[in-house]
């Protein structure tokens, strides 16, 4: 946040936002799946992951803004029409995923604790978590 921020205030800062987040896609992709796919052949004994259908939006919504993010060194640019793009994917994302079948998880700790208070409540302290954790990224960029 801080490199894109500072981008947009000197242009000399650009490439500090772009290795940001070419980094992240490239731990994401490279690392974080990798690691997951390890972890289950380590848990299961099984050398292949089957995604659920209920997988499938993600796994695509991942794969078009991947496949769209190599434009962006062809295109030399990054403008806001690429912005438009990415967060209308987004939104697209999130209105199909909202309506998809959900699985209540089995709470526990924290969030058990949570789960036990009147709706309200459960909104106010999610609120409060999320905006902690915002001024905590704040305050550390």
């Amino acid at each position: 946040m801080y490199f894109a921020w500072q981008a947009g205030k000197n242009p000399a800062h650009t490439a500090y936002a772009t290795a940001n987040m070419t980094g992240a896609n490239r731990l994401l992709i490279g690392l974080g799946w990798a690691t997951v796919v390890i972890a289950f052949w380590l848990e299961t004994g099984t050398r292949v992951m089957t995604l659920g259908k209920d997988q499938k939006v993600k796994v695509v919504t991942l794969a078009i803004a991947t496949l769209y993010s190599l434009s962006i060194p062809f295109k030399e640019t990054l403008s806001i029409i690429d912005s438009l793009f990415l967060l209308a994917l987004f939104i697209m994302y999130m209105v199909v995923a909202s309506r998809a079948h959900v699985i209540e998880p089995k709470l526990e700790g924290p969030s058990a604790m949570i789960a036990r208070f009147t709706t309200g409540v459960r909104r106010t302290i999610t609120l409060l978590l999320f905006a902690y954790s915002g001024l905590a990224i704040f305050t550390a960029a």
